[in-house]
């Protein structure tokens, strides 16, 4: 287990492969002994780390996406509220529709990546 670098060994399991281990070592002469120890001083610790989600950075960017689209759509609202021209009017209602159905589409993705990263 020592080699494998399992974090989480079970004590019982440790404590038998480490007896077997022994019985076979204590056999052998100092040098040797002494060479496997150093060895083992010598191997680097693997801490554990949490995993990052699959998909971490692809839902960061979505969310950014959502963001700015928030922004824009709040944009064009005030746009609309201050024109007094129709035809500005209308394009910017079809902006303002255009710009929801996006964000709808990214919110979907996103709760889509979220399931998937959770399971």
């Amino acid at each position: 287990m020592a080699l494998t670098k399992t974090p989480d060994a079970n004590k019982n399991e440790l404590y038998k492969e480490v007896a077997t281990k022994w019985h076979s070592i204590k056999k052998k002469n100092n040098k040797d002994i002494e060479a496997k120890i150093r060895e083992y001083l010598n191997t680097p610790v693997q801490l554990y780390k949490k995993p990052i989600g699959n998909n971490a950075a692809v839902q960061k960017n979505i969310f950014e996406k959502i963001k700015s689209l928030e922004s824009d759509l709040s944009e064009l609202e005030q746009m609309i509220t201050i024109t007094t021209n129709l035809q500005c009017h209308n394009s910017l209602r079809s902006q303002i529709i255009e710009t929801k159905k996006n964000i709808a589409e990214e919110e979907e993705q996103l709760k889509k990546l979220k399931r998937y990263a959770a399971s």
